[in-house]
């Protein structure tokens, strides 16, 4: 029979999946644009992944279906560093994008595959590669924030920073511990805690703005083209309206006349 500690911390592993799932549905249905619905859910499920294959029992109950859950898992600081720049830094989604993720998954596999003290180091690696793409999302959340004309985002990014930034040291902490081979028994149950804490705020705090931050704009109304409007002014003026409402260009803060 499981212990106490053992269905507590399986509790709140399945919180934490529950506010990812939620969050994911959130991202897909309300998100403005496809990037970020595409990034946002790959994010929430890469999560998914982890909170079920960093949980020894979880992992052995998957059985055959647990390779899908540690494939996710090892990119998922890349699908993070993916999530912040479509959405705190405007970029469309393109191939190039998710070479960070192959990347950290192939060495995660490098790591699965080797073994010991060349496993550590690998793992060691894996970290630092994590931290790095952690840093340059926290850069990207942070260097946009003046230029940003989306205010639910600007109100955002203060929690979101701290939240990311604290979760960021805790897990890091325990991952880099565990490859030196720094371990005790309660590592488990005080990740489910952190998980748990951790996706109930994200959740709490992306679909609360969700309408603001990821809704699509309401329709513009229609320019009025008076008779007295020249033809070439006209044609200009769509093709302004096109660029502004379609392309969303009012978001570059680099924008000019």
């Amino acid at each position: 029979m499981p212990s106490v500690a053992l269905l507590f911390e399986l509790v709140l592993r399945g919180v934490a999946i529950g506010a990812l799932a939620a969050s994911a549905v959130g991202f897909v249905r309300g998100a403005s644009t496809a990037s970020v619905r595409i990034a946002g859910a790959l994010f929430c499920v890469s999560v998914i992944g982890y909170v079920l294959n960093s949980s020894p029992t979880l992992r052995a109950a998957l059985g055959v279906y647990g390779a899908s859950a540690t494939l996710l898992s090892l990119g998922g600081g890349a699908y993070f560093w993916l999530f912040i720049v479509t959405l705190f830094g405007d970029r469309r989604l393109t191939w190039e994008l998710f070479v960070p993720a192959a990347v950290l998954t192939l060495v995660g596999f490098l790591g699965l595959a080797t073994e010991p003290p060349l496993r550590n180091a690998v793992w060691i690696l894996h970290n630092i590669l994590e931290l790095t793409l952690f840093a340059h999302a926290l850069y990207v959340i942070y260097a946009s924030w003046r230029g940003d004309l989306v205010e639910a985002r600007r109100r955002l990014r203060v929690p979101f920073l701290g939240l990311v930034t604290f979760f960021v040291i805790v897990l890091s902490a325990f991952e880099i511990g565990e490859s030196v081979g720094v371990y005790a028994s309660w590592y488990s149950l005080a990740g489910a805690v952190a998980l748990a804490l951790f996706c109930l705020a994200g959740c709490v705090m992306f679909l609360e703005a969700r309408e603001a931050l990821f809704g699509a704009s309401e329709p513009a109304a229609a320019i009025p083209t008076a008779q007295r409007i020249d033809p070439a002014d006209r044609l200009t003026l769509e093709k302004l309206a096109e660029v502004m409402d379609k392309g969303a260009a009012w978001k570059d803060e680099n924008l000019t006349i």
